[in-house]
């Protein structure tokens, strides 16, 4: 639930998100915050391939995450895919991460089920830059 009060189911989102040829895995955040983040890892081959194609440098992959072409890339994808969802179920802000969600990290259930808990935990710091107005 939102800070506003809203209750956003998350699959249906991370479902709609993952649809999308450069996202592979998606975890929504968002609970008791004014609006959803996302951390998000890329489908990192779909990602290079569109990368190098635009002249971007795709040896160093933590470089790569954070130009604005690749971000503002992945913003569009979102914005793409969640064209029919409400105002508050829009995803506002995200993160790039360079490391797939494991069951070997136990970031998994064995049904490959995200364990949020643990990803939220493991990943607070992240999150939090998400939301510089709340720190």
């Amino acid at each position: 639930m939102l800070s506003n009060g809203k209750n956003v189911a998350p699959q249906p989102i991370e479902s709609e998100l993952v649809r999308s040829p450069f996202l592979s895995q998606i975890l929504l955040v968002g609970n008791e915050r004014k609006n959803l983040a996302a951390l998000i890892i890329p489908n990192f081959d779909a990602l290079k391939a569109s990368a190098s194609e635009n002249s971007i440098e795709t040896d160093d992959l933590s470089a790569m995450l954070q130009t604005r072409e690749v971000q503002q890339h992945i913003q569009s994808e979102i914005r793409n895919r969640l064209t029919d969802f409400a105002d508050f179920e829009q995803v506002r802000r995200f993160v790039l991460l360079e490391k797939e969600f494991s069951q070997e990290a136990d970031e998994m259930t064995p049904t490959l089920k995200l364990k949020r808990n643990v990803i939220i935990e493991r990943y607070s710091d992240e999150i939090d830059r998400m939301y510089p107005e709340e720190a």
